[in-house]
């Protein structure tokens, strides 16, 4: 269902395709900001509850509506595009390097960088950071880079596949036949699972100043989020290693020849994604969307779904005029790690000095979110005007190479 043709015999040819000469600006695959760049705003959008205190609010009305449309068209889906397109970065980043001269160990420096960003992000900013995660996830994937394309893919599923038995569906099973669904809501059910820590979570949002919020945070949420996340990288891995696989055999630099197996992904990512979408929606309508066994389908859906999101996304970007059209997002993609942290320094700094924290519903956030977005696509186009990188691009640049690098375009 997912190979590809591969016509390459000899592993030296192989290898002598694969690593690409140096990149350069005007050498950028645009076709992955395009798809980071939507990525991202999916990911506001999935994280605004969570920024917002939403997640603990009781849906009704129009917020019971959002959170249906949430659960199938965008919760789960973007983290599998980002964590797909990180697998493709992984290559490219890798065989260019190689060509250059420099070894593996750039590429390490480069993750442990972004561990570093990633450690800042979750100590002081975001339980839901996923950047020390996926810096993690990068260093699980050195080995399986000189490996056959066939075996990334392989592997890619197998740890996909044990994530969601594992850690998804036996669990999901698991509490379907040890007791009937609570109906409870959303919120009331998160609630029930640990109702002293949610109810602290939210005095310490609402009543606390902003420095005391950072030390409560330091003490009670950083390490719990790091270690609960540790279970998501076979997940995360997998996607990432499909990535690598995506970015071996050419898929973003040569997608017009893939166009008809793309196409053949498209329908069977469809027709994969339909059970789980029609349980979501049954299970709304018997109001037991707060049920474990939702978030199962939820959590499938989320990787069948997301790639039936990029090959489309692909295939739309062959035609010139969906490109011209979905330019804007170019730019907000290129800069995807400033605009990352930057939804999370903006919303922090909404929610907690104001104390706004659970005091708006999803409709508010979705509001927040488009124009947040549309705010950051502006400026992410006009700082590249006049930059070469983002800021927090520049700045980890800067550390991978060890030495300050041009910033400003040069005329």
């Amino acid at each position: 269902m997912f190979s590809f043709p591969y016509p390459i015999k000899s592993r030296q040819a192989k290898e002598e395709i694969f690593l690409l000469k140096p990149t350069a600006g005007k050498e950028r695959i645009a076709d992955l900001d395009y798809i980071r760049g939507f990525a991202l705003i999916g990911i506001l959008l999935v994280n605004m509850p969570l920024f917002s205190g939403a997640e603990y609010q009781t849906y009704t009305g129009a917020d019971r509506v959002i959170r249906l449309i949430f659960d199938l068209f965008v919760q789960a889906k973007f983290y599998t595009i980002f964590s797909f397109l990180f697998g493709v970065g992984f290559y490219l980043f890798v065989s260019r390097a190689l060509v250059k001269g420099y070894s593996l160990n750039l590429y390490k420096k480069r993750i442990t960088g972004l561990l570093l960003i990633g450690l800042v992000h979750l100590i002081f900013f975001w339980k839901g950071d996923i950047l020390a995660i996926y810096a993690v996830s990068g260093f699980l994937a050195v080995p399986f880079f000189r490996k056959e394309p066939y075996e990334i893919r392989n592997w890619g599923f197998v740890l996909i596949g044990v994530f969601l038995i594992v850690f998804v569906i036996l669990p999901s099973l698991m509490a379907w036949t040890m007791q009937p669904s609570s109906g409870k809501t959303d919120p009331e059910l998160m609630r029930a699972f640990d109702p002293e820590k949610a109810e602290q979570t939210i005095r310490a949002f609402q009543q606390l100043s902003l420095w005391e919020w950072v030390k409560w945070r330091f003490q009670y949420e950083v390490l719990d989020s790091f270690v609960n996340q540790l279970v998501v990288i076979p997940n995360i891995l997998g996607l990432f290693l499909l990535g690598l696989y995506a970015g071996k055999i050419g898929l973003f630099s040569n997608a017009a020849s893939y166009r008809q197996p793309l196409h053949r992904i498209q329908i069977w990512m469809a027709a994969l994604s339909l059970p789980s979408l029609t349980a979501i929606i049954l299970l709304y309508a018997a109001g037991e969307h707060a049920a474990l066994y939702n978030q199962t389908f939820v959590t499938v859906s989320g990787f069948t779904l997301g790639i039936g999101y990029i090959v489309t996304l692909i295939l739309l970007l062959q035609n010139s005029g969906v490109k011209r059209w979905l330019k804007p997002l170019s730019a907000y993609g290129q800069m995807a790690l400033t605009n990352y942290l930057l939804h999370t320094v903006i919303s922090v700094s909404l929610f907690v000095p104001g104390h706004l924290y659970r005091k708006i519903g999803l409709r508010q956030g979705v509001l927040i979110s488009v124009f947040l977005t549309v705010i950051q696509i502006t400026l992410s186009n006009w700082w590249l005007c006049h930059f070469r990188f983002g800021p927090a691009e520049w700045a980890w640049r800067c550390f991978t190479y060890g030495q300050l690098q041009p910033l400003k375009k040069s005329g």
